[in-house]
């Protein structure tokens, strides 16, 4: 489903009739020679067009949430968010075996998105919370999919809930109010926690002495 203009500029995977993964490229702009040209000679057009960018309408909606709130939805799934866990379990095996045919060894390292308050979050931000939003769902399905396709997968959670207890931090914790990527400290408590992860499933290489 369409979800906000920024999905124009991205690849992304699909399933064909056969199952079988299908790359969709970036589309082409619209009216792109003509808006290329004027973004690089109107400065009137530069600035306009990075207002509208800041602009994310949202054309689609899940249980009056914005749509990406159904990565959280529990059983059952419709057809469209059934077939993206499908096609996200294909993507993730198609790159394991690219990962594995350079004789190196493939982790997924999942990001936990939803933290401990997230029912206040939700109440706070859009006034209900849909009767089938499950917050632990996309963590269960990715277990699910690593097992399925023998992948190894670790989740950040327990590492980031620990530096976020010792450090007593406040939220939103590792991002910002107005920016849901990471701040210096997330980046520093992320690489920590990789560092920690590779080390215990012994995936570092030796160090060699100086």
């Amino acid at each position: 489903k369409m979800y906000g203009m920024h999905d124009w500029y991205a690849p992304y995977y699909d399933l064909a009739a056969d199952g079988k993964l299908v790359f969709k490229p970036v589309e082409r702009r619209r009216f792109n020679t003509l808006r290329s040209y004027l973004e690089t000679h109107s400065v009137l057009f530069y600035y306009l067009e990075r207002t509208w960018l800041r602009v994310n309408i949202p054309l689609q909606q899940w249980q009056s949430l914005p749509l990406f709130y159904g990565t959280y939805s529990d059983d059952p799934l419709d057809p469209e968010w059934s077939q993206a866990w499908q096609v996200t379990g294909r993507v993730l095996a198609m790159m394991r075996d690219t990962v594995a045919a350079d004789g190196a060894k493939f982790v997924v390292l999942a990001w936990p998105d939803m933290d401990s308050d997230w029912r206040q979050s939700l109440l706070r931000s859009y006034g209900k919370i849909p009767p089938s939003f499950n917050p632990f769902k996309p963590q269960q399905r990715l277990t699910e999919i690593a097992n399925t396709y023998n992948i190894q997968l670790e989740f950040f959670a327990s590492y980031m809930q620990k530096y976020r207890d010792q450090h007593h931090l406040q939220w939103p914790y590792f991002s910002f109010t107005c920016d849901p990527h990471l701040n210096a400290v997330g980046h520093e408590a992320s690489a920590e926690a990789i560092v920690q992860i590779l080390q215990q499933r012994h995936l570092l290489p030796a160090q060699k002495p100086f």
